[in-house]
C-alpha cells in the first residue's frame, strides 16, 4: 500500500462575514460541491478527511476581514494544533485577509490554499 493510503487530511475551511464575493453565503456552497465530488472520486482518501469551517459573522469589507484575521488565528489556533496528518486552510478570502492567514500559516507550518 503506498503513503497516500494512510494519509489523514484536515480541512480547515475560513469565511469571514457575508460579502458577495467572498462571504459565507457565496462560498459554502463551492466547498460543499467540492466535497461530494471528492467523496465520489477518491472514497478511500476522503474516509480520512475531517472538515471545519470556521465562520465569522458581521466582518463587511476586506479591511476589516484583513483586520479581524487576527481574532481568527486564535480560534483557528486549536484546528491546526495536535492534529494527525496534514492541516489544509482553505480561504476565499481577499487579499487582505489571505496576506494575514499567510503569516499565520508559516509560522504553524500549515498548507494555505487562498482564492
Amino acid at each position: 500500500m503506498s503513503g497516500l493510503g494512510l494519509l489523514k487530511i484536515n480541512f480547515v475551511i475560513l469565511t469571514l462575514g457575508e460579502d458577495v464575493n467572498y462571504g459565507f453565503y457565496a462560498t459554502a456552497p463551492m466547498y460543499d460541491i467540492a466535497f461530494d465530488r471528492a467523496a465520489l472520486k477518491y472514497p478511500e482518501l476522503y474516509s480520512r478527511t475531517t472538515r471545519r469551517v470556521l465562520y465569522q459573522k458581521n466582518v463587511k469589507d476586506c479591511a476589516s476581514a484583513g483586520s479581524d484575521m487576527l481574532d481568527v488565528a486564535g480560534k483557528m489556533f486549536d484546528l491546526v494544533t495536535d492534529q494527525d496528518g496534514i492541516t489544509i486552510l482553505l480561504s476565499p478570502g481577499c487579499s487582505l485577509e489571505v496576506m494575514a492567514l499567510a503569516d499565520f500559516a508559516r509560522e504553524m507550518d500549515v498548507t494555505l490554499i487562498g482564492r
